[in-house]
């Protein structure tokens, strides 16, 4: 195999792995649905289903979808809970290391 068929290799096998972790958001984002739409209706107040809730979002917030979902769901938990919310927007720092969610400090 040449170098060159070698690096074609790799990047096919890292747009694979790309794809693949997109995948895994979406399914992430669609196994928290349900508790979104309790939590928006009323429905879910335990503080810890919300805390699991938060967990499962921030491990989906490596897409696009998952971050902004993430950061909706604290905006929408903030008044009520801040330091939950507070302790889920430094581990979403430190995890993906996005600093653009420090310009709200709500999340």
């Amino acid at each position: 195999m040449s170098e060159v068929d070698a690096q074609l290799l790799g990047n096919a096998t890292l747009l694979s792995l790309g794809e693949q972790m997109e995948a895994i958001g979406q399914t992430q984002l669609g196994a928290c649905t349900a508790r979104i739409v309790g939590l928006l209706t009323g429905q879910i107040t335990d503080i810890n289903i919300l805390d699991h809730l938060l967990d499962d979002l921030l491990n989906a917030a490596h897409t696009a979808d998952g971050a902004e979902v993430f950061r909706q769901v604290c905006r929408f938990l903030y008044p009520k809970h801040p330091r939950l919310v507070a302790e889920y927007v430094y581990a979403y720092r430190d995890v993906w290391g996005d600093d653009e969610i420090d310009q709200d400090e709500s999340c």
